[in-house]
């Protein structure tokens, strides 16, 4: 490239090309937390058409914009008609709520990967689950599938 020719060093500002995030997002990859909300770590490697590597810096941001869109399409925010402010004031700050209780219940109970699924897959998933409630004299009883891949996490959440 022109710019190592001359021995310069540069910065940029680039997309996320699949082979990069592949590489970044894997578990092995270490970030050092900086200033608030920004992770970087640093990685050598050759994308797919270069026939030699180069230094990554890798700075990764968390942006409020994100929980908000979240927010908005998962918990149907955006679709508030009722006729009263005040109604719809108490129902957004419900709703709200019920978000971060969402969110605190994801970083307690499931792995750092699945954290950042869309809450409608979480739901899926988790929540919508087919079982049987049985009645005892003295307990109740939820019966899960044996099959149930995510059982650590119900088992987990209950205790």
């Amino acid at each position: 490239m022109l710019l190592e020719s001359l021995e310069c060093t540069c910065v940029i500002k680039g997309k996320g090309y699949p082979t990069l995030v592949e590489q970044v997002t894997d578990p092995s990859v270490v970030f050092v937390t900086g200033e608030t909300g920004r992770e970087t770590t640093e990685l050598v490697t050759a994308l797919n058409t270069w026939k030699e590597a180069r230094r990554f810096v890798v700075s990764r941001v968390l942006k409020c914009e994100n929980y908000i869109k979240k927010a908005k399409y998962d918990m149907a925010v955006g679709h508030l008609l009722l006729q009263s402010f005040w109604t719809n004031e108490a129902i957004f700050q419900l709703m709200m709520l019920t978000y971060n209780l969402f969110l605190l219940f994801k970083m307690d109970f499931t792995k750092e990967t699945e954290y950042w699924q869309q809450i409608k897959t979480f739901r899926l998933k988790y929540i919508f689950l087919a079982g049987k409630i049985v009645r005892t004299a003295r307990s109740v009883v939820m019966k899960l599938s044996e099959k149930y891949p995510y059982q650590e996490i119900d088992e987990k959440s209950l205790s």
